[in-house]
């Protein structure tokens, strides 16, 4: 709490156990990979380094506000929740793993990127999105990319917009049962999507070439390019902008609306 903390190359850095940074900074580049039970990052604090520093859990970890930067690789086995209205950010190249179970609510922003820097977030747990209202997972530089192989809810009734590319990878699902997720950044899927929600398409350019897509909701497509390369479906459809291609069909069971786009 509180001051600088760094572990260089002359030191040696194994379990943290139950980590919490707050109001201050942790820099880990001591080459050793070191792990925690539990990470707590609030108040403003912040996490740098080269180093991997692994959160095996069972304990739950917690991130309400302040950054994870440099370009090492946080990778979070147990539980983690994001809450409160606070922003939060992913910056400076840093790789962000998240193999167990993520809850996000309370409406608070994550930004990612940093110019000339490649940052990434990985789920390959359950990444369950409970916000009731507004909120973004934005794109603040640089090569920014969300990657999905574990599962993202939708639960929330409020509208969550992705600005990195979100890439939806097999075995990954992407599940809106309620409200509204708008992909603005493109990518390429191959995993599966449903719910009865809403899936907007808002920018970039995705393409779908495997996978099941069943939303029995509505799909939005608003800007940007969305190719179907595999037979889909949805309840409703509403295109008001960008381009709707693909080489197989987008089958339709309820309701078009068609007030611009291609």
């Amino acid at each position: 709490s509180g001051g600088n903390l760094v572990f260089n190359s002359a030191a040696t850095v194994g379990n943290l156990g139950a980590l919490s940074i707050f109001i201050s900074t942790l820099t880990l580049n001591s080459g050793d990979g070191p792990t925690a039970e539990t990470l707590s990052l609030t108040g403003g604090g912040t996490l740098t380094g080269t180093d991997t520093l692994t959160v095996s859990g069972p304990g739950t970890s917690n991130w309400t506000t302040g950054t994870m930067t440099g370009t090492g690789t946080t990778t979070i086995n147990g539980p983690l929740t994001l809450t409160g209205a606070s922003s939060r950010t992913l910056a400076g190249g840093r790789t962000l793993n998240l193999a167990g179970m993520t809850t996000w609510s309370g409406n608070g922003a994550i930004s990612i990127g940093t110019a000339s820097t490649t940052t990434t977030l990985n789920n390959s747990g359950t990444f369950q999105d409970q916000n009731s209202g507004t909120v973004a997972l934005n794109n603040s530089g640089g090569t920014t990319a969300v990657n999905n192989s574990g599962t993202y809810e939708k639960t929330g009734a409020g509208t969550t917009t992705i600005n990195p590319a979100f890439n939806n990878t097999s075995p990954g699902s992407v599940n809106v049962q309620t409200g509204t997720l708008v992909l603005a950044g493109g990518g390429t899927h191959t995993g599966d999507f449903a719910g009865a929600g809403t899936l907007q398409f808002g920018g970039g350019t995705h393409t779908l070439s495997s996978g099941t897509y069943n939303v029995t909701g509505s799909t939005s497509v608003t800007n940007g390019t969305v190719n179907f390369n595999t037979a889909s479906s949805t309840g409703a459809l509403t295109l008001s902008g960008g381009t709707l291609g693909g080489t197989d069909a987008l089958t339709v069971t309820g309701a078009l609306s068609w007030t611009g786009g291609l």
